[in-house]
C-alpha cells in the first residue's frame, strides 16, 4: 500500500515538474501598445482650446489617444476665463492644439500657471492671415506677427483652411505618437476627404446666389475668410471688432443701419456664442431679417445642427443661402 502511494506521489511531481518547465519557456506576454508616452502604454493626451480644434484631432485620433477641449461648447474664445480645473487638464496634457493668431488672449497665462509640459502646436501655422486696417476692412497680412490684434483668427470658417488644420494636427500626432503614426495618417486621408467634399459641396451651394446678392452683415468681424473664399462681400458688422466684447456706438448702430438699407442687404446673422440683441435691433430699425443661430467660434451641443465642423459648416452655408435668396 505504500509502494502504491509513493508511486502516485512520484508521478504527480514528474507531471508538476513538467508543468513548471513549460511555463518557463513559454513567452511573456506583449507590453500593451495603446498610446506611447514614454513608452509606459499611457495614451497619449491632446489638449485643445476650442471645440472645433477638438472635433478635427478626434477624427485624427479615432481611439488611439483622448483628446479634450478646454472649452465647453457654446463657450466664446474671445471671453473665456479658465478656472483651476482647466489648469488641471492642461497639466496632464501631453500636446497642446491651440488656434494661434491672437485667438486664444487667456492662454499664455493658463499655460503658465498650470506648470504644463505640453509640446504646443499652432494649428494655423503654415496660412495667410487676414488684417483689419483702419477703415475696418480685410486684407493678407504679408508682415504682421500672429499676435497683431488686428489679425483675423476666424481662418477655420474656410474649409481649406480647416484642411491645413487637420494635417498640422496629424502631422503633430504622429510625431508625438510614431507607434500609431499609420493610423493617425489614414484617419486624416479620410477626414480630409469629407472636407473637400465639404468645401465644394459650399462652392456650388453658394454658386445658386447671384453674385450681387452675396453680401453679409454679421453680429462681429468672423467671416473675412469665408467671404474671401466663397465669394462674400462683408459689408458691415454690428460690432465692428474682431472680438465680441467691444460695444459699437450710437453713430457705428445708425451707421449700419442706412448701409443696410442703401446696400439692400436681406439678412443681418449672429452667432451662437454672442448675443443677437443687437443684431436684432439693426434687422428690425433697417427691415431686414436677422439668423441669430449659426456657429461660428464653438460647436453646439451634441445633438444639435452644429455638433461637429462638418455639420456646422453644412447649416451655416444652408441658413445663409437660404436667408439671402
Amino acid at each position: 500500500m505504500r509502494f502504491l502511494l509513493n508511486r502516485r506521489w512520484a508521478h504527480g511531481l514528474a507531471i508538476l515538474t513538467a508543468l513548471l518547465v513549460l511555463a518557463g519557456c513559454a513567452p511573456a506576454a506583449p507590453p500593451a501598445t495603446t498610446g506611447t508616452s514614454g513608452g509606459t502604454g499611457k495614451r497619449l493626451t491632446f489638449v485643445a482650446t476650442t471645440t472645433i480644434i477638438a472635433d478635427m484631432a478626434q477624427n485624427v485620433a479615432g481611439d488611439n489617444a483622448e483628446v479634450v477641449s478646454l472649452l465647453p461648447r457654446g463657450a466664446d474664445p474671445h471671453t473665456f476665463q479658465p478656472n483651476p480645473r482647466d489648469s488641471q487638464t492642461l497639466a496632464r496634457a501631453d500636446i497642446l492644439l491651440e488656434n494661434g493668431a491672437n485667438f486664444e488672449s487667456w492662454l499664455n497665462k493658463l499655460v503658465e500657471s498650470s506648470g504644463t509640459k505640453a509640446k504646443r502646436v499652432v494649428v494655423s501655422d503654415g496660412l495667410k492671415l487676414l488684417q483689419m486696417d483702419e477703415g475696418g476692412h480685410e486684407s493678407v497680412a504679408s508682415a504682421a506677427p500672429a499676435s497683431d490684434q488686428r489679425v483675423d483668427p476666424h481662418l477655420w470658417l474656410d474649409v481649406a483652411n480647416g484642411m491645413k488644420y487637420v494635417e498640422n494636427i496629424r502631422d503633430a500626432m504622429a510625431a508625438a505618437d510614431p507607434a500609431h503614426a499609420d493610423a493617425y495618417r489614414a484617419n486624416a486621408e479620410r477626414y480630409l476627404g469629407q472636407l473637400k467634399e465639404l468645401d465644394d459641396s459650399i462652392v456650388q451651394q453658394v454658386g445658386t446666389l447671384p453674385r450681387e446678392g452675396r453680401k453679409l452683415v454679421t453680429n462681429h468681424d468672423t467671416f473675412g475668410y469665408f467671404a474671401a473664399r466663397y465669394g462674400f462681400d462683408v459689408v458691415g458688422a454690428v460690432i465692428p471688432s474682431l472680438s465680441p466684447e467691444a460695444q459699437p456706438s450710437a453713430q457705428d448702430i445708425a451707421r449700419l443701419v442706412e448701409t443696410v438699407r442703401q446696400t439692400g442687404v436681406r439678412a443681418v446673422f449672429a452667432e451662437n456664442t454672442v448675443s443677437p440683441r443687437l443684431a436684432e435691433q439693426i434687422a428690425r430699425d433697417s427691415g431686414a431679417r436677422v439668423v441669430s443661430t449659426l456657429y461660428t467660434d464653438s460647436l453646439g451641443e451634441p445633438g444639435s445642427a452644429g455638433d461637429s465642423y462638418v455639420k456646422m459648416m453644412r447649416y451655416d452655408v444652408d441658413e445663409i443661402v437660404k436667408a439671402l435668396k
